[in-house]
């Protein structure tokens, strides 16, 4: 999810998400694309300061005469060199359909991206029904991808881009496929092209597959990104299509399911590693905070700009492409894998990994239809009406997806950012221990989950049924005998189910015969007290249960005298217990409240359904610093 134009952060950051799912895609084309140049020569050198400002190709004799690139106030933190030059293309092999605009124009200001997007005009002369398109590519690799198109008109062209260093980011991609190149000054490489643009409504298909190239899970949001992670999982997906599958790695659904172990595609809770990788890339990603995509020049024709651009992209380059969707507040990621007729097939995070979805171009009315879907799966049904493609690498560090899906791949994603969930259950020693593989475990148990600052929900799980055990519930029952169980957890946030996700865990244990004794039920006891020895009249004695078992007692009368004893959150029974010096042991005595000032004693002497014995005694001290000591037994029944 993203909020757009009324919080620029967030608003760009959507577009940038977008735009780096496509900004991951290998590109490759085929080797009869290969440019062929002349000579390079240069138009200009510039250094601009970390303040920002233009650079400008003035030279009447160039065909690019009029260039220009606009670079923000602290894109960079230092000043940056920027260089220009121009080859002549002498051959080319993208078929008699393409015209190219341009020669190749060659841009290099040291490599690194900038914080925010920097703008490049570039003036051409578009031939009247054709569409053109700017891409960069590179010359070692082959490689190739469209550029995030803000404006077009039938003598310029605008785009975006955060760095001039495609040919490193396009040899790093071939590095990673096992390919040779050779090494060479980071630049980016530009050219635009065009096509006639009847052309364009014709059918293109990247070989994107629903239910085979995207995850098995929807989009729910977790911990870390609880209005949804729209961004970070249609970026995993397109990165791990264009940089692994297409290299020979297995279809990415359902591969990471229950971490790559025995699938359980019924439990999509327990594919921790694979949900929050999509979850840290939503909070890891720099995102842009301009509002470029809310604030495009809408004096022309956009959103048949918008059709076609994508069109084109998918058609030259065979990968998929990113699409930003907004209502002008809520935006939302998706995926672009085939064009046809006005019918842009997309994958969104927030639906059935099969079901196929389109936004549709109205013809008639030069429009997009409204798109419906939502910032996440529990959000359906908001209309997206400005639709707009996002781009490749131009805008988002790719580099920064690869080493968080190592993390993925070594079960370290997002330590840093969730927190550590506590698991405890009763053993069969009646003892709270950690929840861990091996442990034998009474077939009536307990758990307690707990996390620094708040109480995880929970769900336990049985692994060979594949069904729920129970539900923030903190006693279960297990079968007798060796299994699996698993418990996931998470905190719910704005009352939406599933909102904050955290994590799973399975574990084997084995279920044994409960031979601890039953608890006493909670209810009436016998108790006599005695304050500084002098013995009071308690009516009214009962053992409850609100964070943990007490012994509360009154006498029921004016004043008002009460009793609080409890060794607080440990599991009673048979033995001696620490009575902790706080409120947890108290003695009220009409206005005065005589708190444990020393750590006190309790012995239980007797612990079944049937009887419960013992004995306590601590000292209490009020306000004023006066001392009582406090001490009495109770007897269940009373």
């Amino acid at each position: 999810m993203f909020t757009a134009k009324y919080s620029n952060c967030i608003s760009f950051s959507l577009v940038a998400i977008l735009l780096l799912l496509n900004s991951c895609g290998d590109n490759s084309v085929a080797p009869e694309s290969k440019l062929e140049t002349g000579n390079s020569k240069v138009l200009v050198s510039q250094t601009v300061s970390s303040s920002g400002g233009s650079i400008v190709i003035s030279d009447v004799s160039s065909k690019v005469n009029g260039l220009q690139i606009s670079v923000p106030n602290v894109a960079y933190s230092d000043s940056r060199k920027f260089e220009i030059s121009t080859s002549e293309i002498t051959k080319h092999g993208f078929g008699k359909e393409i015209t190219l605009l341009t020669p190749l124009i060659h841009i290099s200001n040291g490599g690194g991206y900038s914080k925010d997007p920097m703008t490049v005009t570039i003036p051409v002369k578009i031939p009247a029904g054709q569409f053109a398109l700017a891409f960069q590519y590179d010359e070692a690799t082959q490689s190739m991808e469209a550029l995030p198109l803000i404006y077009e008109d039938s003598t310029e062209i605008r785009f975006i881009t955060r760095h001039f260093s495609h040919s490193s980011i396009a040899r790093s991609k071939a590095a990673k496929s096992g390919r040779t190149i050779q090494a060479e000054t980071q630049k980016s490489s530009i050219f635009i092209s065009s096509i006639d643009a009847a052309t364009l409504d014709n059918t293109f298909d990247t070989g994107y597959e629903l239910g085979s190239d995207n995850f098995q899970f929807v989009n729910w949001g977790s911990y870390i990104a609880n209005t949804g992670h729209c961004g970070g999982q249609s970026i995993a997906m397109m990165w791990y299509y264009s940089t692994k599958k297409k290299n020979g790695s297995p279809n990415l659904y359902g591969v990471f399911d229950n971490n790559g172990v025995e699938r359980t595609p019924e439990i999509w809770e327990d594919d921790v590693n694979a949900f929050r990788f999509c979850s840290v890339l939503q909070v890891k990603m720099y995102w842009t905070n301009l509002e470029i995509y809310q604030d495009i020049d809408k004096s022309y024709d956009r959103d048949l700009v918008t059709y076609r651009s994508i069109a084109y992209a998918i058609r030259e380059t065979g990968n998929p492409q990113c699409l930003y969707v907004s209502d002008d507040t809520i935006a939302h990621a998706i995926i672009a894998y085939k064009t046809s007729n006005g019918k842009i097939s997309v994958c969104d995070p927030n639906y059935p990994n099969t079901e196929v979805r389109e936004i549709v171009f109205t013809k008639r009315l030069g429009d997009f239809e409204p798109y419906y879907s939502g910032s996440n799966a529990s959000k359906l049904g908001t209309a997206y009406y400005n639709i707009y493609q996002a781009a490749n690498s131009a805008l988002i560090d790719y580099d920064v997806v690869e080493t968080l899906y190592d993390q993925m791949l070594g079960g370290t994603i997002g330590n840093d950012l969730y927190p550590n969930v506590r698991l405890q259950v009763r053993d069969i020693n009646n003892d709270y221990v950690e929840l861990k593989n091996g442990l034998k475990l009474p077939t009536n148990s307990t758990i307690e989950v707990s996390a620094t600052g708040f109480q995880p929900d929970f769900i336990m799980w049985d692994y060979t049924k594949r069904k729920e055990i129970t539900l923030n519930e903190r006693d279960f029952t297990l079968e007798k005998g060796k299994q699996k169980i698993g418990v996931s957890y998470s905190q719910m946030i704005n009352s939406i189910p599933n909102s904050g996700y955290i994590g799973f865990k399975w574990f084997d244990i084995e279920a044994v015969e409960d031979n601890t004794p039953v608890e006493p039920e909670y209810g009436p006891i016998k108790l006599n007290l005695k304050i500084d020895g002098i013995t009071q009249a308690m009516p009214t004695a009962t053992t409850e249960y609100t964070l943990y078992r007490v012994i509360r007692a009154n006498n029921g009368l004016f004043p008002v005298k009460e009793l609080y004893v409890s060794p607080g959150d440990v599991k009673w029974g048979k033995g001696t217990f620490t009575l902790a010096t706080s409120s947890s042991n108290a003695w009220k005595d009409g206005d005065e409240l005589y708190i444990a000032s020393k750590p006190g004693t309790m012995v239980i002497t007797n612990w079944s359904k049937e009887k419960f014995v013992g004995t306590f005694s601590f000292e209490a001290t009020n306000s004023a610093l006066k001392t009582v000591k406090v001490e009495g037994d109770f007897h269940f029944p009373p």
